[in-house]
Parts: structure tokens; C-alpha cells; sequence
């Protein structure tokens, strides 16, 4: 449920179970006990409440999911020593258990002045043991944290790939941006200029998709198609643009380029 992000997948199903569960304990307590005037009070705001956060919770309003774009493939080594890492870690919880056994057995079976010397020399081992495993598992996941190679996107973006030749390429690169709420600035001979939001709103929404972004396209003849070049810019020189914003905004050149080479695929195909 996680892939369909925080709020869709987590916290908005926990609420509305919440809240369906505090009517329905009010309700419940209403209809069996019989209440006083001050009780039924009571009973009836918390019914009250739990019906309007059931309710309220789905007209949240908040934008479309995106996800992010897959990430790189970690290399042999780093998968290895992740894996290290997790049975490093897998050994010393249950070093852990065992001594929690050990020191219970113990002080369930053993009396007199013996009991704390083979606590003692039974409790350092496996707690050594313990804390060196995790230990050599954070280090072996710290290992495979630099191993695995991390795809840093800045602004602007550009985006370069090759299309095959379409008829209906300036209704499908206007279609594409209009969609995602861009408006069409200017237009030349295989040459489209996009503007989405305005340059003010950076300083009171935290929506990226409201501050002012320019996205250009241009294509290219060539042997084999097209050669299409978009590059992508947002202004806002206020704010800082995370990398999970900015992986949208490429989510955005990566849905074009899908539709412009799986569109021929499907047309040929037909």
C-alpha cells in the first residue's frame, strides 16, 4: 500500500478507520447504557466527531501520485553486502534472545552465590557477540550505501531521444503538456514553448507544480525519425526544489517520451 504514497496508502485509510471506530464506540455507548443528559452529551459530539473525520478525510485536497522513477540497479557487491548487513543484524537480535533466555533459565534454576558468576560469564559472550554484529552490519550497509549508485537530478533538465517519424507529432506534444496544465506560449515549425504557474506562487504554496515552469521542445529531422530535445526549468529562486520535485517534473519528459515511441509501436502493431 506504500507504492500509493504516505496519505493514500497510510494515514487516510488509519483516519477513516479512526473515525469509524470512535462513531461507532459512541453510538455503542449511546444505545446500551442508557446515558445521563451529560453522558448523552458527550457520546453525541464524539459521534459527531468520529462521522466528520470518516468523512472529511477523503476531500483532503491533494494532488495526483506520482511515483518516482526507478531507481538504479545496485551493483553485485553492494547487494552482497546488504545482504551481509541484514544477517549481521539478523544474528545479533537473536544473540539478544538467547541471553534474555539464558539470564531467565539461570535465575529460574540456579541458586545461591554461583547464579551471578555464570550470569556473568555467560551474558558477556553472547552480548559481545551481540553488539558485534551490529557493528559489522552497519558497516556493511554503510558499504553498500556508497556502493550503490545514487542518480542526482538538477535543474534545468534536458532530455534528448529519438522518435520515429509521426504525422500527428504537434497534436501529441500539445496534447501532453496540456494535460499536465501547461499553457502554449509560442509554436514555430517543430518548435513548442510550454509555461505552467506563476513566478509569485513560490512564496506562499508548497505545491511545486504552481511555481512558474518552462519547458521547451524542439525536433530535429533525421534519418530514422526525429531527434527531440526538451529542456525543462522551474523559476524559483526563493525555494529550494528537492529532488523528489524535481524527479516529477522528469517523470513528465519520461511520460513524454514514452508516447512518442510507444504511440508508433501501437500504431504499427494495428
Amino acid at each position: 500500500r506504500r507504492k500509493r504514497g504516505a496519505w493514500r496508502g497510510v494515514v487516510r485509510p488509519l483516519l477513516f478507520t479512526l473515525g469509524v471506530a470512535i462513531a461507532a464506540g459512541a453510538g455503542q455507548f449511546i444505545g446500551l447504557t442508557n446515558p445521563r443528559n451529560d453522558e448523552m452529551i458527550v457520546g453525541l459530539v464524539f459521534l459527531v466527531l468520529g462521522a466528520m473525520l470518516s468523512l472529511f478525510v477523503w476531500l483532503v485536497p491533494i494532488g495526483p501520485y506520482r511515483p518516482l522513477p526507478a531507481r538504479p540497479e545496485p551493483s553485485e557487491e553492494a547487494a552482497a553486502d546488504r545482504r551481509s548487513g541484514t544477517w549481521f543484524f539478523v544474528g545479533g537480535g537473536a544473540a539478544i534472545c538467547v541471553a534474555v533466555m539464558m539470564a531467565v533459565a539461570i535465575d529460574e534454576f540456579v541458586r545461591g552465590p554461583e547464579q551471578d558468576v555464570i550470569i556473568v560469564f555467560t551474558m558477556l559472550p553472547l552480548l559481545a557477540a551481540a553488539v558485534g554484529c551490529f557493528i559489522a552490519g552497519s558497516l556493511a550497509m554503510k558499504r553498500a550505501g556508497r556502493l550503490t549508485p545514487r542518480q542526482k537530478l538538477r535543474l534545468p533538465l534536458q532530455r534528448t531521444f529519438m522518435s520515429p517519424r509521426l504525422s500527428e507529432l504537434d497534436d501529441l506534444v500539445q496534447r501532453h503538456f496540456l494535460v499536465l496544465g501547461y499553457r502554449l506560449v509560442s509554436k514555430g515549425r517543430l518548435l513548442w514553448s510550454f509555461e505552467r504557474g506563476a513566478w509569485a506562487s513560490q512564496f506562499w504554496s508548497s505545491d511545486v507544480r504552481t511555481y512558474k515552469t518552462i519547458v521547451n521542445v524542439a525536433a530535429y529531422d533525421a534519418p530514422e525519425g526525429f531527434r527531440i530535445t526538451c529542456y525543462l526549468d522551474v523559476q524559483a529562486g526563493w525555494n529550494t526544489v528537492s529532488q523528489k520535485q524535481i524527479s516529477m517534473f522528469a517523470g513528465e519528459l519520461d511520460e513524454l517520451e514514452a508516447l512518442l515511441t510507444r504511440h508508433v509501436v501501437a500504431v504499427e502493431h494495428d
